[in-house]
C-alpha cells in the first residue's frame, strides 16, 4: 500500500512526458508546460521513496525489516532512525543551500527537514505507546469513584470544597443521577475570578451534547487518540447509559511509566 503512492506519481510522470514531448511538436509553450508537470511529479516520487519515515519510502522499509525480524516495533525503530539521517541531512543542505546560492529554497528545505525529523520521531513514540497500551481498556484505567456537583453550585464553592482540598481537575455536573454536563479546572480557569462567587458550574460547564465520552471496554489507546484529535484531556466512562467513571490523559500516562519503571 505504501507503493501506491510514488508508484502514482512515477505514473503520472510518464504519462506528462509522453504528452510534452509528443506536443512540444506543436507547441513548445504546451509542451514544456506537460515537461515540466512531468518533472515535478518524477521529483514527487523519488522524494518520497527515501527510506525513511513518515516518507512512504520508510513505510516500505518498515515492512521489510519487518518481514526479515518479525518485529515491528524494531521495524519502526529503524525506519525511523533513517528518516532523522534523512531529515538532518536535509536540514544541512538546506541550510548551505540558504547561506551559498537561495535562502528562500534553503530554508525551505531546511523546513521539510525539521518536519520530517518531527513525524519520525513521532512515528516511533506511538508504536511505544501502542505497544504499552496492547489489550489494556478503560475498565483498566480509569477512576471509578467520579465526583458529581449540582449545577447551581457556585464556581468558588467548587474551588474551595473540591478543587483545593482533593486535587481534582474536573467534575460532572448532574441533576441527580442525570448527566448534564462536565466542568474542569480550564474552565474555571477562561472565568475572571471576580465573578467565581457569583456563576452556578452549569453556566461554563462542557454540555452534555458536546462531551467526549469512553467506554468500559473501548481500547486505551484509541480512547488516547481521540483525546488528542478532541484536544481533551479527560473523558467521563459511559456504561448503559449510566456515568461509571472518568478516563484522563494522567491514568494513561501514569500507566505507561509504571510499566518503563518496571522495565516491561
Amino acid at each position: 500500500m505504501a507503493g501506491v503512492g510514488p508508484g502514482t506519481s512515477l505514473a503520472l510522470a510518464l504519462v506528462f512526458a509522453v504528452i510534452g514531448l509528443a506536443l512540444r511538436r506543436v507547441s513548445g509553450l504546451v509542451g514544456g508546460f506537460f515537461v515540466y508537470l512531468a518533472t515535478v511529479n518524477g521529483g514527487l516520487a523519488a522524494f518520497n521513496l527515501l527510506p525513511g519515515l513518515p516518507l512512504d519510502g520508510g513505510r516500505i522499509l518498515r515492512a521489510i525489516v519487518w518481514q526479515v525480524t518479525g518485529n515491528y516495533r524494531r521495524a519502526t525503530a529503524v525506519a525511523a532512525m533513517v528518516g532523522r539521517g534523512v531529515a538532518f541531512l536535509l536540514i544541512g543542505g538546506g541550510i548551505l543551500i540558504a547561506f551559498s546560492l537561495d535562502w528562500f529554497s534553503g530554508l525551505w528545505l531546511a523546513f521539510v527537514g525539521w518536519f520530517m525529523e518531527n513525524a519520525a520521531t513521532q512515528s516511533y513514540r506511538s508504536v511505544l505507546i501502542q505497544e504499552a497500551l496492547r489489550g489494556v481498556t478503560v475498565a483498566n484505567l480509569m477512576t471509578p469513584d467520579c465526583t458529581r456537583v449540582p449545577r447551581g453550585m457556585s464556581v468558588a464553592e467548587l474551588v474551595d470544597h473540591y478543587v483545593f482540598p482533593h486535587g481534582r481537575r474536573c467534575f460532572i455536573v448532574a441533576d441527580g443521577e442525570m448527566l448534564e454536563g462536565l466542568i474542569t479546572v480550564h474552565n474555571v480557569r477562561d472565568l475572571p475570578r471576580e465573578r467565581w462567587p457569583f456563576t452556578p458550574v452549569g453556566e461554563i460547564m462542557i454540555p452534555l451534547a458536546r462531551l467526549v465520552l469512553a467506554h468500559l471496554q473501548e481500547d486505551a489507546f484509541e480512547v488516547m487518540k481521540r483525546m488528542d484529535e478532541r484536544n481533551v484531556n479527560q473523558m467521563p466512562v459511559e456504561q448503559d447509559g449510566r456515568i461509571v467513571g472518568m478516563i484522563a490523559r494522567e491514568n494513561l500516562i501514569r500507566y505507561m511509566r509504571t510499566r518503563a519503571e518496571l522495565g516491561m
